[in-house]
């Protein structure tokens, strides 16, 4: 997309500052979302750009039109007709009831907040990165914290859990992510995702015909539609 358009598309973006409340607006072409979370600075990863909540089908009003007997806004075991392996799966915040809190997978909800501040303190503790938290290393993360101490203060485990954001500057962060300058100009270049969006939840995909990665043969999508289950993955960072 040339620049232009999208500075025009990212005109009603641009209307109030980073971090300030704006009115309800129509909802942008992610490329725009994009650029503007660019633009604006700051990390761009979740709740920002292209890294939206994911749409689905098959969210809280599908499982409520099937399960909620009662109409009371919330899914019980006994009323759920599924596994119960599943239902413990849903119910994100343990209460055991399913509600339209356990389906909000945007960054700023409830469970989404828990789950970073858990995957943080998890990082901090795995320090030979193997995946798990051993005594010792639980016990290291206690001492740091603790500072000399024999014990925690409410300061300390505030500290622990929510350490101080390290100062912004305007060069690749430490995490390996490129500067905004690089960023913005491989999204107007097209090396970094495309300006047309991919179909919306309800939509068939488009029809296509790609050659395999060694070149030995063309794969279309008409060779499994409506045979079974595809799962399309249309970009990628990785």
């Amino acid at each position: 997309m040339p620049s232009r358009l999208l500075a025009l598309a990212l005109l009603p973006a641009l209307a109030a500052p980073a971090g300030a409340a704006a009115p309800p607006r129509p909802r942008l072409p992610e490329a725009a979302e994009m650029l503007a979370a660019i633009l604006w600075g700051g990390p761009v990863g979740p709740g920002r750009g292209w890294y939206q909540p994911p749409r689905s089908a098959y969210g809280w009003g599908w499982l409520a039109a099937r399960f909620d007997a009662d109409g009371d806004g919330a899914v019980t075991r006994r009323e759920f007709r599924g596994p119960p392996e599943l239902f413990d799966r849903l119910d994100r915040d343990g209460d055991g009831r399913l509600t339209p809190a356990d389906f909000d997978w945007s960054p700023d909800s409830p469970a989404a907040r828990r789950d970073r501040l858990v995957e943080a303190l998890f990082r901090r503790a795995d320090r030979n990165l193997n995946g798990r938290v051993s005594a010792d290393e639980w016990q290291a993360l206690f001492k740091e914290a603790a500072g000399g101490k024999g014990g925690l203060t409410r300061e300390d485990l505030r500290a622990l859990l929510y350490p101080p954001r390290p100062a912004r500057a305007n060069r690749p962060a430490a995490s390996g992510m490129p500067s905004w300058g690089t960023l913005l100009k491989r999204l107007l270049s097209g090396e970094i995702g495309s300006p047309f969006e991919g179909p919306a939840v309800g939509e068939e995909a488009p029809a296509f015909r790609l050659r395999t990665h060694d070149g030995g043969r063309a794969v279309s999508l008409a060779e499994f539609r409506g045979k079974r289950p595809v799962v399309l993955i249309f970009g990628s960072f990785t």
